[in-house]
């Protein structure tokens, strides 16, 4: 059993490393199959959007609704942080529901807030892309993800 002892010793620190969770790059947990993905990505300053895209122009799309059709929304962005944005509730309504206001960046700059909209009023900017985040400011994902986009049409 003296032999074996230290065999043993190693035998169990390999399965106990086996077990705990990878450490990523920037000591980030890498998560496995059996965690739900949740990432934090923190890109280069200068890779920002607000920075980095020439986020300015038009965006349209017409997103899920639960009450109608869908929501059909023209969205404006201009120099100075100004917008101008438009809904029509699909199937409910012809009237087009226009404001116009600023939009402040979050922190990370690349998500922008309509100023005086009622949430959800944030947009993750992408190229040529806004994505309509949750209540929470976060994207929706699942079935309907694509639906959540607005693409720049100029």
């Amino acid at each position: 059993m003296g032999k074996m002892q230290p065999l043993i010793w190693l035998l169990a620190i390999c399965l106990i490393a086996c077990n705990s969770p990878e450490k990523g790059t920037e000591g980030q947990e890498i998560l496995t199959d059996d965690k739900q993905e949740e990432t934090t990505y923190n890109p280069d300053p200068a890779h920002y959007a607000r920075v980095s895209l020439d986020y300015w122009g038009h965006y349209k799309g017409t997103i899920p609704c639960a009450d109608c059709e869908g929501i059909k929304i023209a969205i404006t962005l201009s120099k100075g942080d100004l917008f101008e944005i438009e809904r029509q509730y699909l199937g409910k309504s012809e009237t087009i529901f226009s404001e116009r206001g600023s939009f402040e960046w979050d922190d990370t700059g690349n998500i922008i807030i309509l100023k005086g909209i009622d949430p959800p009023n944030k947009y993750f900017v992408s190229e040529n892309r806004l994505f309509h985040l949750d209540e929470e400011g976060r994207k929706i994902r699942g079935a309907l993800e694509e639906k959540y986009i607005l693409n720049k049409t100029d």
